[in-house]
């Protein structure tokens, strides 16, 4: 008999759709097979888990099956009863559309998700420590990294703008930092001959310096600096476009697969190269 794959789609009789938390199971496998980050399939997890119980425990239907104006009721429910703000609810939306543009390539009917008004969410700027606070912040830095792991973590943030997920992949290449971004995609980012040591040297002392919990080295950041350790990426981004880069190199610094991404940062001032600018 042969023998079913995880992230093959379910076999049911004819007219049946598969049970919904099989579905589920075969779509993450598919995520994971992909190289999909494990933070970012346990999010795609937790969204489907909410219109599963939408779908089952209030409609109680397939969540297949749901019409428009059902899916329009969920983000009403997501709102209302479960709290959440407009920046979640269309996360969760994207997830089931991601979801269900899975179901249609495995010959499956689904809803028109995408046909769904997005709630619409105000233009917010990244938050940044602003000039001189990163300047303050790279002069500790440069005086602690060598020695301090959370100082050297921090460096990672604020001079190469890395992700606490990226963090946990860092490797060091001539005078560049190899990271896996999101997608499981390789980057290189030039950092400052300072940085680039203080890595080393923590990775030459203990190989498993930056395969810490990213739930350590986001709690260890926050609690260093008493700010959200996303905060040095933003002020990466952010200096950059102020000291003259283009929009299209600091895209491929930042990792970000569209550029409007990094298009955020153009609004926060405009003002060669990424290591002189940043440690000139």
């Amino acid at each position: 008999m042969e023998e079913e794959r995880a992230d093959e789609i379910p076999k049911t009789r004819r007219g049946r759709l598969p049970g919904e938390t099989r579905l589920k199971t075969a779509f993450l496998s598919h995520l994971i097979a992909q190289g999909y980050a494990q933070s970012t399939v346990k999010e795609y997890r937790i969204d489907l888990k909410f219109i599963n119980e939408f779908s089952r425990l209030i409609l109680k239907k397939h969540p297949l099956k749901l019409s428009l104006s059902e899916i329009e009721q969920y983000v009403m429910w997501l709102a209302q009863e479960r709290g959440n703000k407009g920046a979640i609810i269309r996360r969760r939306l994207a997830s089931f559309a991601s979801f269900c543009k899975w179901c249609a390539r495995q010959d499956l009917p689904v809803p028109s998700v995408n046909a769904l008004q997005r709630p619409k969410l105000g233009r917010s700027l990244p938050k940044h420590i602003g000039d001189e606070g990163f300047e303050d912040l790279k002069k500790e830095l440069k005086d602690n990294a060598h020695q301090d792991l959370v100082a050297c973590w921090g460096a990672a943030m604020l001079m190469a703008g890395l992700r606490v997920s990226e963090i946990q992949t860092i490797q060091v290449v001539d005078n560049l930092l190899q990271v896996k971004g999101k997608g499981n995609k390789e980057r290189l980012i030039p950092v400052p001959l300072w940085v680039k040591e203080a890595v080393q040297n923590h990775l030459s002392s203990n190989a498993r310096a930056f395969k810490a919990d990213r739930r350590v080295i986001w709690k260890a950041v926050r609690q260093r600096w008493n700010l959200h350790p996303h905060q040095l990426r933003h002020s990466f981004g952010t200096q950059l476009i102020r000291r003259g880069l283009s929009i299209n190199e600091i895209q491929l610094l930042m990792g970000h697969a569209d550029i409007r991404a990094t298009m955020i940062y153009v609004d926060t001032k405009r003002s060669d190269k990424c290591v002189a600018l940043l440690d000139g």
